[in-house]
């Protein structure tokens, strides 16, 4: 049954980061909704499959908050729709996960912004949406690791 939970719980986060970069790629922003609700879709599946393990639970959440305080610090050079969204990947993931596929994101968009800046001739001001990258991200965990 806890297997089945899982599975669950990965379909939900790769269709929640499937919606949101698509919002994020034409908007350049994501809807709270969609964190909202991904966040209290975590919520409940870890609930139900009984995966709420006591204080090693709260440190999942931990990424998101330093996502948080470099958004702040930074005047948001990372969004805080990106920081929020770390933040509730940390219901979905653990720590090393996170932090792994986060790693991935950043390694993936340090690539396309220089294949951008030097190719394509953008500027570094040029914004680029972050959470395909975390999809992608995800994606490379879940079948590469």
């Amino acid at each position: 049954m806890f297997e089945m939970w899982m599975i669950i719980k990965e379909i939900v986060l790769v269709v929640g980061l499937t919606i949101m970069s698509i919002e994020d790629i034409r908007r350049k922003e994501i809807r709270r909704i969609w964190l909202i609700g991904l966040g209290m879709a975590g919520i409940v599946i870890a609930i139900v499959a009984g995966d709420i393990d006591g204080t090693q639970y709260l440190f999942r959440l931990v990424p998101g908050i330093v996502c948080f305080l470099v958004a702040w610090v930074t005047g948001e050079q990372i969004g805080f729709g990106d920081a929020f969204l770390i933040f509730i990947m940390g219901l979905y993931c653990n720590v090393t996960e996170l932090i792994n596929v986060c790693m991935f994101a950043l390694i993936l968009v340090g690539i396309v912004s220089l294949f951008l800046m030097t190719v394509a001739k953008k500027s570094k001001k040029y914004e680029l949406p972050f959470i395909p990258f975390v999809f992608l991200g995800r994606m490379v965990w879940l079948f590469c690791v």
